[in-house]
């Protein structure tokens, strides 16, 4: 366990209250969860002292808990432990503050949220079953099978550790002890509060409620910017993610190789990503104007082989190329995220042979593996060493084409919004939609004025004269004709879509388990399908997932300032820690 804070008492309505604090800043109190062994120093120890280089953190023991001594069977209820924990705020004197709750303590920090939203500016949830999802079944209470338990001894606690954590080095001997001390001090009084609370389902979710039903069924109340972060295998992810798609305005960050602790399994990656989101803006509501900086970005031109090849690039630094999705436009669908991605890297976005500025040979330039073999060798060519890959939608497919096929030439991988990088194409009728057919992808020229509003949010208004748009409207024509063959050609059925996405004879999903490099996988609701980004998490080891409210298709667009913090805190930092 970590050293780095203090241990202090606050004096609630007569009950000392432990808790433990680092650091200076706006207040950001963390809430443990609902085991007996649980504290403040048990489930936030670890990285309350990395906090406080930017918060004052503070982690109460909820009475009951910890240090914190209970009055009786007044303090059971979860609606009790709530609002003690209002009081700890309003003593502690400090304003609103950002509030976060492991578990058990998910329930609480949410019943703090609805009951004074004025105490709480933000709010993280982590890893919280009993505050996203009613219980459904006995190993959630306590009974037999559940959460009932026997009295500690110090081995029984080095192995429930051991079975807790994903990175056994953190079951030290002093871990132990201390977990060991905790429960045993509390464990009586936790045995009479499961029988009162939670002996049967309906007793847990009556427990969990709040105004007659249970806490999760309000997540649609919460009104300040909320962050959940959950882990695999820590815990149920589709029970958080039912809460995502409840909260306005949501976000929620995926870990792997993380137990049921995320904040402790994965410490310094977990800091990052909440010390990112609350140090800046969340996602934009989409009645809020979107920021768009000056252009910075220019045309470039490079020798690819025989094929002349058009980029546009910008900035100084480490090299990140984005690779665009499977339509006839142009790179200019990235321009918006050059410009703010340049203020950190190089950047580097190609139109794909057929696409854009870059003239197609012909037929032979038709198949994915075609598209994916001139990316590596533009990448080649750059002559700038492995790069920082990312792929949109198609570009999702080209992205891994490279990583699998010249690993040496792919630092790291990012993968925002790919439905056909992530999954087979299914079979008619859903499939129909995804293929160049009616009701699919198919295309036809756009009008003029058509071009002029695509081009508005990429250009300053005095740079798109008739002559750029014109430009523009003649190249579309071409490549619109080159690509409605080229979709005839390898995407007129949902098996010719298929062998076109494939990789060694298999979709290339279905390699996402051999790739070496770290992945981030980005995805928006409701622009994409998350059901198979998800699917893409689970198979790719050493993957991140981060998903996005408030956004079409084009998240890169939609959210690009959002998009460009979360892509640029992954790539300045270590990635998650892998089990030992």
């Amino acid at each position: 366990m970590s050293s780095g804070y203090k241990h202090s008492w606050l004096n609630i309505d007569g009950v000392k209250t432990h808790y433990i604090e680092a650091g200076k800043g706006d207040p950001f109190i963390l809430i443990h969860g609902g085991g007996a062994g649980s504290s403040g120093e048990a489930n936030y120890g670890d990285i309350i002292g990395l906090l406080g280089e930017n918060f004052h953190a503070l982690a109460p023991d909820v009475i009951g808990f910890g240090y914190t001594v209970p009055r009786g069977p007044q303090d059971y209820p979860g609606h009790a432990q709530g609002d003690f924990l209002i009081r700890f705020i309003e003593v502690l004197n400090e304003g609103p503050v950002y509030l976060a709750g492991n578990s058990h303590g998910g329930f609480l920090s949410q019943w703090v949220a609805h009951n004074r939203p004025d105490l709480v500016s933000r709010l993280i949830i982590i890893n919280s079953l009993n505050g996203t999802h009613p219980l459904p079944s006995r190993r959630y209470i306590y009974a037999p099978g559940g959460h009932q338990s026997t009295k500690p001894d110090p081995e029984s606690i080095r192995q429930k550790l051991i079975n807790f954590y994903s990175h056994k080095d953190l079951v030290t001997d002093e871990r132990v002890k201390r977990s060991y001390e905790i429960t045993l001090q509390n464990y009586e009084y936790a045995e009479k509060r499961g029988r009162v609370n939670s002996s049967t389902i309906e007793d847990a979710n009556r427990n969990l409620s709040y105004k007659g039903r249970h806490i999760s069924e309000w997540g649609s109340e919460l009104k300040m910017p909320v962050l959940l972060t959950w882990s695999e295998p820590g815990s149920k992810i589709e029970w958080g993610l039912r809460h995502f798609f409840k909260v306005p305005g949501c976000e929620m960050h995926l870990f792997p190789w993380s137990g049921h602790h995320v904040q402790t399994d994965q410490s310094d990656r977990w800091v990052q990503v909440v010390t990112n989101w609350l140090l800046n803006e969340p996602a934009r509501h989409p009645e809020e104007p979107r920021k768009l900086m000056n252009r910075r970005w220019r045309d470039s031109w490079l020798d690819v082989g025989d094929i002349k090849a058009h980029y546009i690039e910008a900035g100084q630094g480490d090299t990140i190329v984005l690779a665009h999705g499977g339509g006839p436009g142009f790179g200019t669908p990235w321009a918006a995220t050059v410009n703010h991605l340049s203020e950190y890297f190089h950047v580097v976005a190609p139109d794909i042979v057929g696409a854009g500025f870059t003239a197609p040979r012909g037929p032979e330039d038709y198949p994915g593996h075609a598209q994916g073999d001139f990316l590596i060798k533009f990448i080649v060519a750059l002559d700038v060493g492995p790069v920082y890959l990312a792929g949109q939608s198609h570009g999702g497919f080209l992205s891994q084409w490279v990583a699998h096929k010249r690993p040496d030439l792919v630092r790291r991988l990012i993968i925002s919004n790919s439905l056909n990088g992530t999954h087979p194409i299914p079979p008619l009728p859903e499939g129909q939609k995804y293929i160049y057919a009616p009701g699919g992808h198919q295309w036809s020229v756009p009008s003029k004025e058509s071009i002029k509003e695509r081009l508005s949010p990429h250009f300053e208004p005095s740079e798109i004269t008739e002559e750029v748009i014109n430009r523009y409207y003649e190249n579309l024509k071409k490549t619109i004709s080159y690509n409605d063959m080229r979709g005839k050609t390898v995407n007129y059925s949902v098996e010719s879509a298929n062998v076109n996405l494939s990789y060694k004879g298999k979709h290339i999903s279905e390699w996402g388990s051999e790739l070496k490099i770290p992945v981030m996988l980005l995805w928006s609701e409701p622009g994409s399908k998350i059901e198979w980004g998800l699917r893409h998490f689970f198979k790719v080891p050493n993957c991140e997932m981060h998903l996005f409210p408030w956004s079409g298709h084009g998240l890169h667009r939609d959210q690009v300032e959002r998009w460009v913090q979360i892509v640029t805190d992954w790539l300045n930092n270590k990635t998650a820690r892998p089990p030992n």
